[in-house]
């Protein structure tokens, strides 16, 4: 996602990360970050893992609340918004890895993983069995060691290939607790993936499903046979949920009014802007607007 787009917002995380990746534990990430990262809804310019070991409270996604577990994991993309309740009790890991780094994947099966993990829209976390999770705290410890030999020979190659095993980690762990087959990834899996990248690249100025299948170098009709295969929703309803997930951001956590919002989303006409979002939420924006100013009135008395 292009920096052009963060600065329409007023709650871009002040934070920039010193290196490729850092690891903060909790509960120190809550002392050492009280009123910048935990007290606040903000949001960032890299991706984040969190992992909550022990502890519970409550951790809010974008416009969803989701209870905190052992073993759940967390997954922030760039231009998430996010917070936390007042709790900070919990035990974990924090996993900041900047985008650069992260874009990097050597396979077609390592950007699988990588943008299946961060797909907020199947889930927002998921679980690691504790036989998993012994795995995924050697490796943790790992990258933890490397980050204090940056200079030295490799370093980066190291980097990238903790964080590749990292990924595998934890898709096979969560694979292994859902029950499916982790030892192989349907075609399907990576079309549905990469249709994912391509939307998140240009859901701004392109809506359009043919568009999308020339980008694959697919037909319309195989991109959607395989998008049945994997997922509930067809393409177009798949592109109407980046859509309005980032029309309801920009209501929420911004000061644009409507009509430069849906401009911003590539509607020529406002009036159809209004039109589509009342369509896929049943809410005019004015009214989707109000009610989270509403609540925050409601919060403060």
């Amino acid at each position: 996602m292009q920096n052009s787009i963060y600065s329409k917002y007023d709650i871009v995380s002040s934070c920039p990360l010193t290196s490729d990746i850092e690891i903060i534990t909790m509960p120190d990430y809550f002392t050492t970050n009280r009123g910048i990262e935990t007290d606040s809804v903000h949001m960032h310019l890299h991706y984040e893992i969190i992992w909550f070991l022990e502890g519970s409270g409550v951790h809010y996604i974008d416009f969803s609340e989701n209870i905190v577990t052992n073993n759940s994991i967390f997954f922030i993309n760039p231009g998430q918004v996010h917070s936390f309740d007042e709790s900070h009790n919990q035990r974990g890991v924090v996993i900041k890895i900047n985008e650069d780094l992260f874009s990097q994947a050597s396979t077609e099966d390592d950007a699988y993983m990588k943008y299946e993990l961060f797909n907020t829209d199947t889930h927002k976390f998921l679980n690691i069995q504790q036989k998993d999770s012994k795995n995924l705290q050697l490796i943790i410890d790992a990258i933890q060691k490397e980050t204090q030999r940056k200079g030295d020979i490799g370093h980066n190659e190291y980097i990238k290939a903790l964080v590749r095993l990292l990924i595998i980690c934890i898709e096979r762990g969560c694979l292994r607790l859902n029950g499916e087959n982790n030892q192989s990834i349907k075609k399907s899996n990576k079309v549905l993936s990469e249709f994912r990248q391509k939307i998140q690249q240009n859901y701004r100025n392109n809506h359009n499903v043919k568009e999308y299948a020339s980008m694959l170098n697919m037909s319309t009709r195989i991109l959607t046979k395989h998008i049945a295969e994997v997922s509930p929703l067809t393409p177009s309803e798949i592109i109407n949920h980046r859509i309005v997930l980032e029309a309801k951001r920009l209501l929420r956590f911004t000061d644009l009014m409507i009509k430069e919002i849906g401009y911003y989303l590539g509607f020529e006409d406002p009036s159809y802007f209004v039109k589509f979002f009342k369509r896929q939420t049943g809410k005019l924006p004015i009214d989707f607007r109000n009610e989270f100013d509403n609540k925050i009135i409601q919060k403060s008395c």
